[in-house]
This record gives structure tokens, sequence and C-alpha cells, in this order.
């Protein structure tokens, strides 16, 4: 980065105010953000190629912020052609899973989990990515739970950094999953059955997906109990939005919804929590106030 970017930084000024994140985004930012740029400008001169850079986060971690910010900085400042595409992008189609929850498990009607994803259509869009050849896939709405009929996301011929991002990217297998995690998965899951699915699909065509990647980047919370924690505030922040703007809040979940919700996730994070720091190239330490404390790997 320029030094007099440095000094000035009024485009990051403008990307916090779009964003509408706390000033103390902006120290952040210099501090581990900027020297995370450039780290993966220089990863990428070394790559035949499209580089894939994968950006794994528990939810409410930050990562689509992240993202967002690597993308300007590596467009704007470096003049690399950059997408960024979201784990979120790829689930299946409503109708696909409502037919796994008829046919596998009823939990499987709920995205989120490894075997939601369409892993078809993402290795196809990694493929021609790779090959560098202009691609573009639908839309997922979150809105309605499922494809745009209408929207694609487009993805340029040459793309020189592709930024995958998401909650369980570059997440492995579990050796077992015989013994439920939490109330959720014994009452839901007493015989195992999803979990055992969930984790026969990681260990398939993800692992595929993920050896893509030329590096993986983790923002690493302190505990599984600061995600439900951050998740809520999410919720909290949504509900006072909503009342603002003197809309329902129907959409907004309860706390008994959130730990519900939160209880899909809570055996593969875990998971991740635990052995992916040791194989990540660079993990961001994140303190239980949302604060960096630190970055481990290259910088």
């Amino acid at each position: 980065m320029p030094t007099d970017d440095v000094e000035t930084l009024a485009w990051l000024d403008t990307f916090i105010e779009r964003e509408a994140l706390p000033l103390s985004f902006r120290e952040v930012a210099i501090k581990y953000y900027l020297p995370l740029a450039d780290q993966v400008k220089t990863w990428s001169e070394y790559t035949k190629g499209t580089y894939f850079l994968g950006l794994n986060g528990g939810q409410g971690t930050g990562k689509s912020t992240l993202a967002a910010l690597l993308a300007l900085i590596l467009r704007e400042h470096h003049g690399l052609s950059t997408v960024v595409v979201s784990l979120d992008d790829l689930y299946l189609p409503k109708a696909t899973r409502e037919e796994l929850a008829e046919q596998v498990h009823p939990l499987l009607q709920t995205r989120g989990v490894p075997g939601t994803h369409d892993m078809e259509l993402a290795l196809e869009l990694f493929e021609h990515v790779a090959q560098g050849r202009a691609v573009e896939f639908p839309v997922f709405d979150k809105a309605v739970d499922d494809r745009s009929s209408q929207l694609t996301n487009p993805v340029a011929a040459e793309t020189d950094i592709f930024l995958f991002e998401g909650w369980c990217v570059a997440a492995c297998a579990e050796d077992s999953v015989s013994e439920p995690v939490n109330d959720f998965e014994a009452q839901y899951d007493p015989d195992g059955l999803w979990r055992q699915y969930v984790n026969g699909q990681l260990a398939g065509h993800y692992q595929t997906l993920f050896g893509y990647l030329n590096h993986l980047v983790m923002l690493k919370a302190p505990s599984f109990e600061c995600i439900y924690t951050w998740r809520g505030l999410q919720e909290q922040k949504l509900a006072m939005r909503v009342q603002k703007e003197g809309g329902e809040s129907s959409g907004v979940m309860s706390e008994e919804e959130l730990i519900h919700f939160i209880s899909h996730y809570e055996r593969l994070t875990r998971h991740m929590l635990e052995e992916m720091p040791l194989r990540a190239g660079v993990v961001i330490e994140l303190a239980e106030d949302h604060s960096v404390s630190g970055v481990k790997g290259v910088l």
C-alpha cells in the first residue's frame, strides 16, 4: 500500500461509513488488513493463472466485511481483477433441499451445513475460473430461501484473484460423529443419520473444491459461545433497525429460535476452532469484544 494512501485513507473512511462499521475498525484495518492485502498480492504473483484464497470464519466474525475490504484494496490499489464468492451463493435450490429432507433427513431442508450446497455447480464454477474462462452462476436470494429466477453472478475471464468466503470453507471431516454434541442433535438426530450424512458430504466433493485454494485465512473466534453471542447481537441490531423503520419484526429470531439455528453449526464450528488454526496460512485471532487480539502466520 503506497505511503500516501496509508496517511490519508479517505477510501477506507468511505468504506467504514458505507458498511456502517465502528470507527475502531480503521485502526484494525491499518494494522492488520492492509498488510494482509499486500501479502495476498505477493502470494498471487507466484501463482500461475487465478489465485484462490479461502476465508473461513464462524457466523458474526466479520468474514464478509474482510472479503469486501480485501477486494477493494486489491482492485483499486493493486490493479488486480478480484471477485468475491461466498459459499452461501452456492446453496442448493429450495426444492432440492426439500427432496433431501424427505429422502435423507428432515434437517437437510435447512441450508448451511455441508450437503446443502450445489457441489456440481461449485466445481464447475471453480474449474471455469481456473481455466481463465468467464462464467455466470445463480444468485441465491436468502429472503425467499431459493435461487433468483432473474439475477446471476458474473465472473470475468482471466480473473486475477478469487476470494472464497464462508463459515465452513476449507473444513475437514471429523473422525467420528457418533455422539451428539448438543441437545439439538440428541433431540432431532438421535440415530446420527444427519450428522453422518453431513460429515460424509464434507469428506467428498467439498475437499475437491477446497483443493483449489492456494492459501487459507481464518478469522478465529475465542470460543463457540462468542459466535453465539455475536450472532445474537446481529439479531438485536436487525430488530432495532426494523423497529426504527416501522416494519414488522417477524423475520427477527427470538433467543429460542437463535439457539435452534446456531445448533445446526455447533459441531463443525467447534471442530474447526480446534484443528484449523494448525493448518491455516494466516489466523486472525479475535477477542471476546470482537477486536483483533493478534495475527499468526505470514504477513
